[in-house]
């Protein structure tokens, strides 16, 4: 659990109460948990990178003037990927069904289809973005999303950087995976099952004392990685991990479901 001035230094970054009336520290830490997984764009703590965005879009297209072509002056950047999304459901069915990582093969292979798949993702969005009348790309609103983008691109980039070199933690690999595998199903309830998990864990938050003498408190050998809430763990852990909900969105709008599958 975070300490206590982290909580508060949070919560006020959110413009939220440090403390609601009879309120604990632990119920002020389970409010910011919840704050920060249900409203990720809502935090001030993205604010600042969000302006940062912001004001790369904008200066973007006040210095489009150099540039000679004036339909693509106010793009987003993206990479051609050269993949199709019925290409994509064919690479993530190839995904590991095992979770025992043991073989360094397995691992790299699982890395590089969850690499490949979610800079689908995040490509197709660009594209898409860019795909826009000159008009939309220009107003307030089309900056704002532009900038979202821009923001998320930077955010993600840990995240790739680690799947690239095959270190990232083996337990979100595991939930990215699953992630993967749900949303080319278009089950984007799972998906976002899976990201909550992912993000906050899903252990009973204990209370009270954990240990007494010698003897192990009952079940204290479950307490797993998979417990774990990765999205409070540091800030570049908690934006890559907003940015996959964030492309968990754009592939639900790029590709809509039966409504009893979505969220």
């Amino acid at each position: 659990m975070l300490s206590r001035r982290e909580v508060v230094r949070r919560l006020r970054e959110r413009s939220q109460p440090i403390r609601l009336f009879g309120e604990s520290d632990e119920d002020a830490f389970l409010r910011l948990k919840q704050l920060e997984i249900s409203e990720p764009d809502g935090s001030n703590g993205l604010v600042n990178d969000f302006q940062a965005a912001m004001e790369k879009v904008n200066d973007e297209i006040n210095n489009a003037c150099e540039r000679t072509n004036p339909e693509t002056k106010n793009d987003v950047n993206t990479t051609e990927l050269n993949t199709t999304i019925e290409e994509m459901q064919s690479l993530v069915h190839e995904l590991s069904t095992s979770n025992n990582y043991s073989d360094s093969k397995v691992i790299a292979k699982d890395c590089e289809i969850v690499s490949k798949f979610f800079r689908f993702i995040l490509e197709s969005w660009g594209k898409e973005l860019n795909s826009r009348p000159i008009e939309e790309k220009t107003s307030q609103s089309g900056r704002t999303l532009s900038a979202r983008y821009t923001n998320t691109r930077a955010n993600l980039k840990p995240l790739f950087k680690l799947l690239k070199r095959n270190t990232i933690s083996r337990d979100i690999l595991r939930q990215l995976k699953l992630i993967s595998k749900e949303l080319v199903a278009r089950n984007y309830k799972e998906a976002t099952s899976h990201y909550i998990v992912m993000s906050v864990g899903n252990a009973a938050w204990p209370m009270g004392v954990t240990m007494v003498g010698i003897h192990a408190r009952t079940g204290r050998e479950k307490i797993s990685q998979n417990n774990i809430a990765h999205a409070l763990n540091d800030e570049t852990q908690r934006k890559y991990i907003q940015g996959v909900k964030r492309l968990i969105t754009q592939f639900k709008n790029m590709f809509p479901t039966d409504p009893s599958l979505s969220f």
